[in-house]
């Protein structure tokens, strides 16, 4: 059976996770957390990872880390302390990474992924999702942002689920590993099939209200002064609608640009737009008073 795989980008702020997260449980648990990540255990639907970058920022002082995550394919950066001693300026060059694997994986990349609590990737997180570019980052609940982050990024990893998986692992399952013991019930008594009882055809689905979906993301797009929403931020907004899924497909048996052309028609606010690259995002037109400078 053919498992698809998302072509994704890691990118580690490694002074920010080694002294929020433990620090040397945090390195020492490597290969916990990033099975974790590959297996995409963070998720409610998990998706496996096939990772084209992976890359570690630190400054001279965890230099000594290096061969650790050498040895796991990592390519480690080594910032300079521009701010204060012992400070790493990872967050400039992280960002601007993010923003050149966009041109150097063209059409290849599927997602990025930057593992840091610091809250100032969202904006490039944001960026990549205007380009069909799936962001991932990482969020603490207990600060005072974490819920404006949780609204911007596509998908989120709590801080709390990291710290959980440096204990990961997969459960075993297939014929060479452990397999739970499984109470098999008696079969029922044989009866005929009734015509009634037949499942429902794609035809007889409900289909997606656009009406509704149109007043979801309106109402998303004002309360977070968004001007431009991705497809992956399209998608989570209106995948619960009844409808969405019609007859095993996604956007309402239709295509996601279909989508986008309905939501037009019910509101005028809304329009289409290409970005460089050839990406199309829905548009919306916020108030003067919400609209960025």
């Amino acid at each position: 059976m053919f498992f698809p795989q998302r072509r994704s980008a890691l990118l580690v702020d490694f002074e920010n996770l080694y002294r929020q997260c433990g620090e040397d449980r945090f390195v020492k648990a490597i290969d916990n957390w990033m099975l974790w990540l590959e297996q995409g255990a963070f998720e409610t639907e998990p998706v496996k990872r096939n990772f084209l970058v992976k890359e570690v920022f630190w400054n001279t002082q965890h230099d000594i880390y290096r061969l650790e995550f050498q040895r796991r394919r990592f390519k480690p950066t080594v910032c300079r302390a521009i701010r204060k001693e012992k400070a790493s300026s990872a967050d400039f060059d992280i960002t601007i990474r993010a923003a050149e694997l966009r041109h150097e994986y063209k059409n290849r990349l599927q997602e990025v992924i930057i593992l840091s609590l610091d809250s100032d990737f969202s904006s490039v997180l944001y960026h990549l999702q205007l380009h069909d570019i799936i962001g991932v980052g990482m969020t603490d609940p207990a600060t005072q942002y974490a819920a404006s982050f949780r609204n911007i990024v596509d998908v989120v990893i709590e801080k709390g689920d990291f710290e959980a998986a440096f204990q990961y692992q997969p459960r075993k399952r297939g014929w060479f590993g452990r397999v739970e013991s499984v109470v098999v019930e008696p079969a029922a008594a044989y009866a005929p099939a009734v015509a009634n009882d037949a499942a429902p055809s794609a035809a007889a689905a409900p289909k997606l209200d656009f009406n509704k979906a149109a007043k979801l993301i309106a109402k998303h797009a004002e309360e977070n002064g968004f001007r431009l929403i991705g497809k992956e931020r399209v998608r989570k907004l209106i995948s619960e609608l009844p409808g969405f899924f019609r007859g095993g497909r996604p956007w309402g048996g239709g295509s996601y640009h279909s989508v986008l052309q309905a939501l037009v028609v019910r509101d005028g606010r809304f329009s289409i737009e290409r970005q460089p690259g050839g990406a199309v995002v829905l548009a919306f037109q916020l108030p003067n008073s919400r609209r960025a400078s």
